[in-house]
């Protein structure tokens, strides 16, 4: 049986957390993904993470992705603003 080194061990369960991830955030695109994992435990290249959710088809259209964004801005755009005023000076 061949032994497999720390680095691939890691590297596995890295993967499978990254996985994890896709699919519980599944709007999320790979920078965002890699950012959620940035810290001193999970050392891993934005590179890295794109390649593992290509190899298991996990990324979204571009487009789709625009869309998504688009629709998020316009119903900001369109918000309520209301000011209460509760105090007025008519003397002056």
């Amino acid at each position: 049986s061949t032994k497999r080194s720390r680095r691939g061990r890691v590297d596995d369960r890295l993967r499978q957390r990254v996985l994890e991830l896709a699919k519980t955030y599944a709007m999320y695109g790979s920078r965002k993904l890699w950012a959620l994992l940035k810290d001193k435990r999970n050392q891993v290249s934005p590179s890295t993470v794109y390649r593992w959710l290509k190899e298991k088809n996990l990324l979204l259209a571009p487009r789709y992705q625009q869309q998504v964004r688009r629709r998020a801005r316009d119903a900001r755009r369109n918000c309520l603003w209301q000011v209460d005023i509760t105090w007025v000076d008519l003397d002056a």
